[in-house]
């Protein structure tokens, strides 16, 4: 094998691992399930509505390289009121990607971030970004109701969101860019 070829498949590696990075820094995530009585299963949607952070290492966007940055944006977004309104109450806020049922589902992770965007402007301030910061964010068609009220809420902390549109077809290779 080449040194071209190995490059490449450790480029991919490493795209690979950033994602699976993202999918554990998931800030918000709604997931819906419907029993039957006596506990047997009758229907069971999982509906994964949320944000997540791939540039931990602030390569596109500096600012997200910073912890306390990353910290506010988990302070900054209601789930509970996104749940509500858009959701329409049907659904669990969390704040990871793993349902209720699974193994790897920790019930103390969902209290960690609660909804303060005053706490979430005093992280921003700490790390360096008063007046907060842009950043370029993929725009999914589908999902406008819940883009609309989360690029608000980041909005209100000083977060200013720029969407960028992505055709159904490239939204994983657009993450993977």
């Amino acid at each position: 094998m080449g040194f071209s070829q190995r490059g490449r498949r450790a480029k991919l590696a490493q795209r690979r691992r950033i994602f699976a990075d993202s999918l554990c820094e998931s800030l918000r995530v709604f997931c819906e399930s419907r029993w039957a009585a006596g506990g047997k299963r009758k229907e069971a949607r999982l509906i994964v509505s949320g944000l997540f952070i791939i540039d931990r290492s602030g390569t596109k966007v500096p600012a997200l390289a910073d912890v306390r940055v990353r910290q506010a944006i988990n302070y900054a977004i209601d789930g509970a009121a996104i749940l509500k309104s858009i959701r329409l109450g049907s659904g669990t806020p969390t704040t990871q990607i793993f349902s209720p049922s699974s193994q790897a589902y920790d019930p103390s992770l969902d209290s960690k971030y609660p909804y303060n965007p005053g706490k979430a402007r005093a992280l921003l301030a700490e790390a360096g970004y008063p007046n907060g910061f842009s950043v370029k964010m993929p725009s999914f068609a589908g999902f406008g109701d819940l883009e609309a009220v989360v690029f608000q809420q980041l909005a209100d902390v000083g977060i200013k969101v720029e969407p960028q549109t992505v055709a159904s077809d490239q939204v994983i290779s657009s993450l993977l860019k």
